[in-house]
């Protein structure tokens, strides 16, 4: 594997290579210990601590090299050519944090990157096509930006993600059940727990398409976008006043945090409002 420390994090380029993919044989030793990773430090100390309570037969070197190396990974970047992240490649990276995908990756297989516990960041590529089932069940993802291109989101994909506040998806993409079940934006909606679980096409996915659906939103969907404009943010903007940055939607988050979030929009709040309060000292 090719390691190198950037931005601060211990970072493997990921090229899809044979070596780089999750071992089923290695793994199926080291599944049971995940579970109780965010309760430890990762450290020689966590390590130990694990073999001694969950003993492995038969412990070889290529075992302890393999969950070293997946405690290892913090930062994930996903080399252009790479067009698909196979089943369970990354299942159990405990400490990643960041995940940057090429703009060639077109599929994220099933449990791609399950009980990744910390991964709190993830670029998309822009030419995604399917996300699998449960491919990011059980991380720290704050905000989620689904592009165009992507048809299909299936069951439990983004499931236990607890303080996922951010969901942007295109209209034309395909949800399955219970994609983000355990949400915190989930649990800003006036949903019954029942319609949560048992109603995901009917009820809980138009929801999740049409959260901003309501003209007192505008500024909302215009800074979700998949590429916000600058001049139709700066329209409304001038329309309503600066203070509709601050408003609420239903869901408990103001347009500002949007733009914050969208990892594909260079437009800041401070561009906008330096060019409204021009605007007002040097009208046209």
């Amino acid at each position: 594997m090719r390691f190198a420390r950037v931005d601060g994090l211990m970072t493997l380029f990921y090229d899809g290579s044979a070596d780089q993919v999750y071992n089923q044989l290695l793994a199926s030793q080291l599944d049971h210990a995940f579970m109780y990773y965010q309760d430890y430090e990762n450290d020689e100390a966590f390590l130990e601590e694990c073999v001694f309570k969950y003993p492995i037969e038969r412990m070889t070197e290529a075992v302890l090299k393999y969950w070293r190396n997946l405690f290892k990974i913090e930062q994930l970047i996903i080399l252009e050519g790479v067009t698909e992240i196979p089943e369970n490649t990354f299942f159990g990276c405990v400490n990643l944090k960041r995940v940057i995908f090429a703009n060639t990756v077109r599929r994220i297989e099933k449990c791609a990157f399950m009980y990744c516990y910390r991964l709190a960041c993830i670029k998309l590529s822009t030419a995604l096509e399917y996300i699998g089932v449960c491919a990011f069940d059980s991380c720290d993802i704050y905000s989620v930006y689904i592009p165009p291109s992507c048809r299909e989101i299936c069951d439990h994909s983004f499931a236990w993600n607890f303080d996922l506040e951010i969901f942007h998806v295109p209209q034309q993409t395909l949800l399955g059940e219970c994609i983000m079940i355990g949400s915190s934006l989930l649990s800003h909606s006036s949903f019954e727990e029942y319609e949560i679980e048992y109603e995901s096409e009917e009820t809980i996915n138009p929801w999740i398409k049409n959260i901003n659906d309501e003209e007192e939103y505008a500024l909302h969907r215009a800074c979700l976008s998949y590429h916000p404009l600058k001049e139709i943010i700066f329209a409304i903007v001038n329309e309503k006043g600066l203070g509709c940055f601050t408003e609420k939607n239903d869901v408990g988050i103001s347009p500002s945090e949007y733009l914050k979030e969208n990892p594909y929009t260079e437009l800041t709040e401070k561009e906008i409002i330096h060019d409204y309060i021009m605007s007002k000292m040097c009208p046209v």
